[in-house]
């Protein structure tokens, strides 16, 4: 009996070995599709390439499109430049699936994003793995950078308690990247993170300024002031959006219902002009971003370090980020991640002895619409031409609301404040 039990357990570790190798090769293969044209990625190794060569990453000509990132990244990856494009995209692919399994393990093991029971725990991640399953394949599929972004503000939040240079290095290094990170630099002093604060802001003016000691001051000065002119609020390339399906942020589509854009299926529930709309939407990311104020709920200056609680907090602030910041693209709702994870655990944890109630029907509810309108609504399941025309009424940036007041009705669950 015994020597069939240990038998029996060879053949199961054998095939987990196996199936773990099969998946790596068809990683592997995957990885080599996706980076044989490089994606996005050409567009960062373009950056580099011309800072190497002492030229104005943001001056044409493009080979796909305009770098928008920092003079201090390309300045990074110019030894992914010095390789061949193939080459340098695949290893970015591998980097950024190691930091997607250390951001598993952080939830997993660190903010408890976990069952107790096996099989529901299996059911759990089951679930957050097929919501954003769409999101991480885009970032593979266009190798970009939100699995980067993301991990770097997971693992800041970790490396709070009591390593708080280590945390505000991390955010300080995301903001100079791609600016979105920035966010956590507010949420650091909220928290009387101050150490954290600062050491973010030391890091982002040292990485401003490194790059001078390799350029120069006149080009140095040249690139910083066309990075301003992509980044400010109205860059003629952020206007140019409003007519431009792509895009999924909230701005764009509060444009779709309230501006005739001329865009295709264009049916706006009002008709507005710009100036009036753009007050509007100014007005709602006001109001989403004061609505911080409750998913943080306790007074400033008060240190949380339950980490379910921590990671709600974290949760509604990166689901801000695709929504309120101007060029987001469908990959960039990666960044819901913390916010489904904790919906799942409300769900999976709370389905025994909550299944019955109102609370519990809304937001399962809200998260299953959601999971439709944004994973679901993929060319791979309902076909290119459907999913363009979901594209257009932005079912992405809805679906992504609608994890707003789940999250809300949920908020006693992760903080015991009913």
């Amino acid at each position: 009996m015994y020597k069939n039990k240990g038998a029996s357990r060879d053949w199961v570790l054998a095939l987990q070995v196996l199936l773990v190798l099969a998946v790596l090769v068809l990683l592997i293969i995957y990885f080599a599709a996706c980076s044989r044209k490089g994606g996005d990625f050409v567009t960062f190794l373009e950056a580099a390439t011309k800072m190497w060569e002492g030229k104005n990453i943001y001056s044409p000509p493009y080979i796909n499109l305009r770098y928008s990132y920092s003079p201090f990244w390309a300045m990074i990856l110019i030894p992914f430049a010095l390789l061949p494009t193939a080459v340098g995209a695949f290893m970015w692919l591998v980097i950024s699936l190691i930091l997607f399994i250390r951001t598993i393990w952080l939830l997993r093991h660190e903010f408890n994003v976990r069952i107790s029971d096996h099989k529901l725990d299996q059911v759990l991640w089951l679930f957050i793995l097929l919501y954003i399953s769409r999101y991480l394949e885009l970032n593979f599929h266009h190798v970009q950078m939100t699995i980067f972004l993301a991990w770097l503000m997971i693992e800041a939040l970790y490396r709070c308690e009591g390593r708080e240079i280590i945390a505000g290095t991390l955010i300080g290094i995301g903001t100079i990247v791609k600016v979105m990170p920035v966010v956590m630099i507010p949420y650091f002093i909220y928290r009387r993170r101050f150490v954290a604060a600062s050491s973010a802001i030391a890091t982002v003016v040292v990485c401003f300024f490194i790059p001078l000691v390799f350029i120069g001051r006149s080009l140095f000065w040249e690139m910083n002031q066309s990075w301003y002119g992509i980044l400010r609020p109205d860059s003629p390339e952020f206007q140019s959006e409003v007519s431009w399906h792509l895009p999924q942020n909230l701005s764009l589509l509060l444009y779709r219902l309230l501006v005739n854009t001329g865009a295709p299926y264009a049916h706006p529930v009002l008709n507005l002009t710009y100036s009036q709309a753009t007050v509007i939407i100014w007005i709602v990311i006001a109001f989403l971003i004061l609505l911080t104020l409750y998913f943080l709920s306790t007074i400033p200056f008060v240190k949380v370090i339950n980490r379910s609680h921590q990671l709600y907090e974290l949760s509604y602030i990166m689901l801000l980020i695709p929504l309120i910041f101007p060029h987001q693209m469908k990959y960039a709702f990666y960044f819901v991640l913390p916010a489904i994870s904790c919906l799942m655990v409300y769900l999976v944890a709370q389905y025994p002895m909550e299944k019955q109630t109102i609370r519990y029907r809304i937001i399962a509810a809200l998260v299953l619409v959601s999971f439709i309108l944004g994973t679901a609504t993929t060319d791979l399941v309902i076909g290119m031409d459907l999913s363009t025309i979901t594209q257009h009424y932005k079912t992405i940036t809805i679906g992504t609301l609608l994890l707003i007041p789940a999250l809300a009705i949920s908020r006693g669950y992760f903080t015991n404040i009913e």
